[in-house]
């Protein structure tokens, strides 16, 4: 009994038959915890290798594509319930030819539904809308808002992804969006620098943009 008490913190003063119960009862909640602990270590792991299989897919040139395309959808065969993977579950089926949208419009309520403060998910959404309808939607407007409220600035390619989906299209969105889109752009170039930040904006060749952009970084309208 004394090697459970300095385990547990306390010193117990109970009987030896009570002693056991609350032994086995340890024991049960270590057991609990184990079963809970592992299967979380292997859906990671899972997580990690469909992370790993898609960016080598995106990364991947011509010759080497289709090799990793099949090793892709091996990894991706076996669904996880985590909302990660059906974030990336979502973005293999993007790369399909042609894209499964219905697929990837599943997943990507489906990663919502476990976590609904994904941006990604939300502007994958937007995305969908745009590609199936050949247009932006009420639909896209909705699904980008919810993405910049749950996450206003973005992060690593996402954050450079969901800006440039803004420029290109700059003109269709409604002023709330726009507000919303040079909030995020003015995190980018605090975190790369002003020139960075304007190379993004200056391979959409939108004037009225560029203009709303150097407004944003107060940069002189003749530099």
């Amino acid at each position: 009994m004394r090697k459970l008490d300095k385990l547990i913190g306390f010193e117990m003063r109970i009987s030896p038959k009570k002693g056991r119960i609350v032994r086995f009862s340890l024991m049960g909640l270590a057991v609990i915890g184990l079963s809970i602990a592992i299967p979380r270590a292997g859906q990671e792991i899972k997580v990690n290798a469909a992370r790993n299989a898609l960016a080598d897919l995106t990364a991947a040139g011509p010759n080497e594509r289709a090799e990793l395309y099949l090793a892709a959808e091996r990894v991706f065969t076996k669904p996880v319930g985590l909302g990660e993977w059906n974030d990336l579950a979502a973005q293999f089926a993007l790369l399909q030819q042609p894209m499964d949208l219905d697929r990837a419009e599943a997943l990507s309520w489906a990663a919502l539904q476990r976590s609904p403060a994904r941006a990604e998910s939300w502007a994958r959404l937007a995305y969908i809308e745009l590609v199936r309808n050949g247009k932006l939607t009420p639909k896209s407007f909705e699904y980008l808002e919810r993405s910049f409220i749950v996450e206003p600035a973005g992060y690593g390619q996402f954050m450079n992804w969901r800006l440039n989906f803004m420029f290109a299209y700059w003109s269709q969105f409604p002023t709330p969006l726009q507000e919303m889109t040079m909030r995020s752009f003015r995190m980018l170039a605090m975190r790369r620098g002003n020139d960075v930040a304007m190379r993004e904006v200056g391979a959409h060749n939108d004037a009225e943009l560029t203009t709303r952009a150097k407004l944003a970084l107060q940069i002189p309208d003749n530099q």
